[in-house]
């Protein structure tokens, strides 16, 4: 009895190294810190990737106050962690910055999970820290692409807004003092070169406004979507005196969110819908709200005449549409300018269509 006793002990003691062995392996291979901390806050193991992250060997920080990787005085921020863990919370994760052994600062993703013995009495933290360098820069580096994109189409829409005005303006003198000694072919051109230099235009507007939304902050707010719905078709209505389009507007519509780029949302919408169901017999364009997957879908709807979906899809960005009757041409920028707030929103843009019967967009936001 006594040797099967030794054996099993023996065979515990063999199973104990080999996860032992197995964890020293783990740790050896994680590209991340890993450190162990004291319920005081010193440093009780420091893996390979530590050493290689902070500089210092792991005798050069075992025993020693966590503090001396923080940028400052981390008391504070152990204090805290300790405390929530304490009172059974469990893992955190957070960012904050962090020093190596040469002075130099850098940011890291700090996830805490607190160790426990067999009582569930907390003994201390595993922490993993993970360098977040070169994701920051990368951020960075697109923030400032970004931000030079913004500038160029700033800067060539505001360029080319003098060239417009010339052609258009010389364009109208020739159709207005010269009427009577142009032929019809000639004077059909100079409609056709007004019109074109027009929608350029329309186009550089758009493109200001795309690049005003990148920088436009985002203010968080209760917004009643059926007022806006209300007020955009209002506006709409005043604009076309003699349209007869009927608005749907559900009532108590209200969500947590930007009021001001939510109207432009509704503009970009209701006003496309507006402009396609003019011509109809009956235009009508609803506003209203369904569900879904479990999430309420804000929809704009209407009977115009629609778009083929199989041609390309609406919110692939800006592009030139023409519908059948050749009644109405869209930039693109407006759906492109919808899809850009939605998105800065948390939501996401999509379209069901029936040609000839209509097309319904719907929306969703971030609660």
């Amino acid at each position: 009895m006594q040797k099967m006793n030794d054996m099993q002990k023996m065979n515990d003691m063999q199973m104990t190294n080999n996860r032992q062995d197995l964890l020293a392996a783990i740790l050896s291979s994680i590209e991340d810190a890993v450190i162990e901390e004291t319920l005081d806050g010193r440093i009780a193991s420091w893996n390979p990737a530590a050493v290689r992250m902070f500089g210092y060997s792991e005798s050069e920080v075992l025993g020693n106050p966590v503090s001396m990787i923080g940028v400052s005085d981390i008391s504070d921020e152990f204090n805290n962690r300790r405390d929530q863990m304490m009172v059974g919370l469990g893992i955190q994760s957070y960012e904050t910055q962090r020093r190596k052994k040469n002075g130099e600062i850098f940011e890291v993703r700090v996830t805490v999970s607190p160790m426990r013995n067999g009582t569930d009495e907390l003994t201390g933290f595993a922490t993993i820290e993970q360098d977040m360098t070169v994701q920051k820069n990368a951020l960075h580096s697109i923030e400032d692409l970004r931000k030079e994109m913004e500038s160029f189409s700033y800067s060539i829409s505001h360029d080319l807004r003098a060239p417009l005005r010339c052609i258009d303006g010389f364009s109208l003198a020739l159709l207005e003092d010269y009427s009577d000694k142009l032929d019809s072919a000639a004077m059909s051109y100079l409609h056709d070169i007004r019109t074109a230099s027009q929608t350029m235009g329309r186009l550089i507007e758009d493109i200001l406004q795309l690049s005003r939304l990148s920088r436009a902050e985002v203010h968080l707010n209760k917004v009643n979507l059926s007022r806006l719905a209300n007020e955009v078709a209002l506006d709409l209505k005043q604009s076309q005196p003699g349209c007869n389009a009927v608005f749907v507007i559900e009532e108590l519509v209200e969500v947590y969110s930007d009021e001001n780029l939510l109207k432009m949302v509704l503009q970009n919408l209701m006003g496309d819908a507006f402009k396609l169901t003019k011509k109809q017999d009956q235009p009508k364009i609803e506003f209203g709200v369904a569900v879904s997957n479990s999430v309420p879908a804000y929809f704009v709807r209407d009977n115009c005449i629609g778009f083929d979906m199989a041609s390309g899809s609406l919110l692939g960005g800006p592009s030139q549409k023409n519908h059948q009757t050749g009644t109405f041409k869209s930039t693109g920028f407006g759906l492109a300018s919808v899809q850009r707030i939605i998105s800065r929103l948390g939501g996401r843009v999509w379209a069901e269509e029936n040609p000839g019967q209509g097309a319904t967009f719907y929306f969703t936001i971030r609660s």
